[in-house]
Formats: C-alpha cells, structure tokens, sequence
C-alpha cells in the first residue's frame, strides 16, 4: 500500500519534532485574529442560536431572533455553549467562542491527515499533506469561521480516517476501536449538519475497499455495520425525536431537517461545479495538481492515489445533483484533497532533486505568490501607519528568508520545501493579525450596529425590512422585528420610536422624517442602510 518511503522533510529532525511544529503552526495560525475579527451573518446564526437555547434553558430546539430556526442541527451550538460557559460566566457570548469549535476541529482534521497519509502513502507524504492543509484558503478561513463547515469536515473525515484503520490495520483491537470511533464520527456529522455527505463518505469506503479485492465478508467484519447503524442511532437519534416532538412546533415538515433542501436535478451533472469551484479551498497549492497527475501517468493509480480520488469524486457527484450552488459544501473533501497534494508534492521532489535551477524556480515562484497575496490586501478596513510598517516587515522578512534558503541551504530538496511552508505560514500569519483579506462588510456590519446603540432609546423597537436581522441580533442583544410595509412601521410608531435597518432599494417608500444613521457596503454596493425615526 504504501510507496516511495522516506522520512521526514530533513533527515536532521526528527518526525516527533516535525509534528510538534506542525500543530503549534495550526495553532497559531488559527488563533490569530480570531478574537478581533468581526462576525458576519452566518456566524451569528450559531453563536446567537446557541445564546438564545441558553436563555430559554432549552438546549432541544434551536432559536434565532425569537423564533425557532430548524435549518441545522445543534451540535456546532451545543460546542459552542460549552465553550462561552468554560470561558465566560452566564449568557455572555463572543464570536471567537463558535471559532474555537472550528480551530480545534480544524487541528482534529490535521490528525486525521497525518494518520491517513501514513496509511495510505508514507510518512513523508503525510507530514507535508499536513503541513499544506493549514496552508490552504480553506482551511485558514473556516478555522476563523463560527460556521458548521469545518465542525462538519472535521467528523466526515474522523469517519472516514476510522474506517481506513478498520480496514487495513492488523490488529483486532485497533480495527474494533477505530470501527467505533468512524461510527461516531459519521454520528456526530449527522448532528453536526445532515447525513447526506457521512453517506457519501460511507459509500466511498465501500468503493474503495471493494477496488482492494477485499471479501465482502471481510469488509463487513471489519467495518461492522449493524454496529455501526446501532451507535448512529444511539448518538444522533435521541435529538431528531425529541426536536420532532418539541411543544413549540408542530414537527419537521418542510424544514431543512427534513431534507426539503434535498430534492435531486440530476441535468445539473453536466455544468461540473463542484469539479472546478471548490478549488478555491485549496489555494495556493492546487498549483501541484499537474504534479500529482504526472504520479499517475508514471505510478499508477496506487491505493491511495484511488482512496483519495474517490473520496473527492463521489461526494462532488452527490452534491452536483442538488439544487444548491455553494463550494465550501464540499469542504468535507478537504483531507483527501490534501493527501493527493501532497502525493503531486513527492512528485515535484523527485523531479528537483538534485537540480538547482529548478528547485530556485519553486522557491521564487512560491515567494511570488506569498507577495502578491500580502500586497494585494490592506491590514484591516482602513490601513494604519502601524499596518503598513507590518506588512513591509513581513514582506522584508520573506525576501530575507528566501535569500538566505537560496545562499545558505543550497537549495537541496530537504530544505526547499520546509521554506516555502514556512513562507505561507508567515503570510497566513500576516493575514489572520491584519485582519485582511475579510470583506468589508462585517467590519461596517459591526460599526453599524455600535451607531444603532447609540441612538436606540428605552422604548425604540429595531426592525427591519428587505434585509435579514443576522449580526444585528446579536450585537444589539435585542430581538428584530422583520416588517413588511411601510404600514407596519407606521402603526408601531404610534407609540415607540423606530430604528430600521432596509435595503436601500426601498429608501424612497419610507416617509420624510426618517434619518439615515449609518450604511454598509459590500463590493462597492450599499446593502444595509440604518434609520431613526420618532414615535409619532
């Protein structure tokens, strides 16, 4: 199963000492900026939802502005709770406590590649898939997301990495454990999100196990599925019956839980979104893609070149029938992603090694892309004398590291590649602590909501029209009425002074003395606009 052995990136270090570096790189690429950056509207669904379950002192049903919200299930809220009440006393909620859930789901991800890349490939390949996968877009962005994604990535691929054990390890005992724990894993997706992805993961195992010729009768022992469909039902079933049975609704019936959201357009094969878009996730290391293709065209289609293709191909084919048009949907898929970069990575090591012109080449093009991303983006919204001196400093430090990989390393294999992890963390490093790289938005979303607070008297009521309550919720603490007329805001005028957040598009249906107090825009376009009105 495995292939070209080696060790890890330079024989001086020891693996022990390459994986410790490894996760305290993760950590403090993940927590940086997590507490100053501002929420946006779908972080406020969790940290908000998990914040109104607290102060109701019902953890069942989900709540959001007042209202039940039955388009998630609650684990992301349930994680989120505990980490406000372990950090925090009472219902004092931060954005950073549901992006705790996320990085410490993301560092359970990069166990997972570690344990899987060994498995299927070498300890080498495993390390450096490692090492790229807290270098993507992706995996930087969801860490410093309160969002269900990566919790839900995170389970998928404890399920999958599970099963990989179960079946190909040679011990009883690690087979029966890691059956239990891929189990719960595909479990606690299901809480986590839906099962629709854990079933495609499930089905993937199965295709893969069946390309190794393995008995059918061997398969079932090892992954035990009456088992399994037991500890599923034990963990994520008790929550679908008592939510269905909650006294505030009247059931699940055309919700999101019910899988309303799930009704199959198999025309829309044919336009290969999830084939292309989600790319994006991978940044900047889809560039070894070609690589990992050449592997192919040389290796074959090795066993876990086909674990990883099938792990990426048949959840991109489920997805591709859906109605919905959202690449971080296949984020799940980021751990086999990675593993065939880190295949194509190999690869590229082979094809330098010993070339110096070449490995130059990879160390300037990597530089170029560093430097380009750092210069393309201002530290926060409104760059700072303090912002600028810190991206120059970044931008020399880079410059002086690639000098000095270039003079001082000799550009062997063993040091090119350490460098240019090295150079990515320091600009993912650069962006989490800048602030960059975030739409504005969120950062006028919170400004927005500091000047709603300030003009908000005992009797105002906030409400909205044209545009959904999302932060404002949150930051205001106070419930937001959505209206739909202008007739609506007129008959609460009567007795309470307004404060409404629309959409510009419907500024002109409003009366006279309304004064706008504040605005947001997004890619150049005004999207929220804030105004006071009087009691009448």
């Amino acid at each position: 199963m495995k292939t070209r052995q080696h060790s890890g990136f330079n024989p001086y270090v020891s693996e022990r000492w390459l994986i410790l570096m490894l996760i305290a790189a993760a950590v403090l690429v993940g927590i940086s900026g997590m507490k100053r950056l501002p929420m946006d509207n779908h972080e406020a669904l969790v940290v908000q939802t998990a914040r109104e379950m607290q102060s109701r002192d019902d953890w069942i049903l989900p709540w959001f502005n007042g209202e039940p919200r039955l388009n998630k299930p609650p684990l992301s809220y349930w994680l989120t709770g505990i980490a406000a009440n372990i950090f925090q006393e009472g219902d004092l909620y931060r954005a950073w406590h549901g992006r705790l859930v996320s990085l410490l789901a993301g560092l359970g991800l990069v166990v997972c590649t570690l344990i899987s890349g060994h498995l299927l490939f070498n300890n080498r390949v495993a390390l450096q898939s490692s090492f790229i996968l807290i270098t993507t877009s992706g995996w930087f962005t969801y860490t410093h997301d309160a969002r269900p994604d990566i919790l839900y990535a995170f389970m998928c691929t404890l399920g999958m990495t599970g099963f990989l054990v179960a079946l190909v390890s040679a011990s009883e005992v690690q087979r029966r454990v890691a059956g239990v724990v891929a189990w719960s894993g595909m479990a606690l997706a299901v809480l986590a999100k839906g099962p629709h992805m854990p079933l495609a993961y499930l089905g993937g195992t199965l295709l893969w196990a069946l390309s190794l010729h393995l008995p059918l009768a061997d398969i079932n022992h090892r992954l035990k599925p009456l088992t399994g469909m037991f500890i599923v039902v034990l963990l994520a079933g008790p929550w679908w019956l008592l939510v269905n049975q909650h006294a505030d609704i009247r059931g699940l019936e055309n919700t999101q839980l019910s899988g309303s959201l799930l009704t199959m357009h198999p025309r829309n094969l044919l336009d290969l979104y999830y084939f292309y878009r989600p790319l994006i996730l991978f940044l900047p290391w889809v560039l070894l893609l070609p690589f990992t293709l050449i592997r192919i065209k040389y290796n074959g289609l090795d066993s876990g070149i086909k674990f990883a293709l099938i792990m990426i191909i048949l959840p991109a084919l489920m997805l591709e029938t859906g109605p919905q048009k959202r690449w971080y949907y296949l984020l799940p898929s980021i751990m086999p992603m990675c593993l065939l970069l880190g295949a194509g990575m190999e690869e590229l090591q082979e094809m330098i090694r010993g070339r110096k012109i070449p490995a130059f080449a990879v160390i300037a093009g990597a530089l170029a892309i560093a430097l380009g991303t750092i210069l393309y983006h201002s530290p926060g919204v409104y760059i700072t004398p303090a912002g600028q001196i810190f991206r120059e400093m970044t931008v020399l430090f880079l410059l002086g590291l690639a000098f000095l990989s270039i003079t001082g390393f000799q550009l062997a294999v063993e040091s090119v590649f350490p460098v240019i992890f090295l150079i990515y963390f320091v600009t993912y490093l650069y962006l989490g602590n800048t602030l960059s790289g975030w739409s504005t938005d969120r950062f006028e979303r919170e400004i927005l909501a500091e000047k709603i607070l300030s003009v908000q008297e005992p009797q105002s009521r906030i409400m909205t029209m044209g545009i959904e309550p999302g932060v404002y919720t949150f930051y205001t603490g106070t419930k937001i009425k959505p209206v739909r007329t202008p007739a609506e805001i007129e008959s609460i005028r009567q007795n309470h002074s307004v404060v409404l957040l629309v959409n510009p598009g419907l500024l002109d249906t409003l009366p006279e003395d309304f004064r706008i107090i504040g605005t947001v825009q997004s890619s150049g376009k005004t999207t929220d606009v804030a105004v006071y009105a009087p009691h009448l």
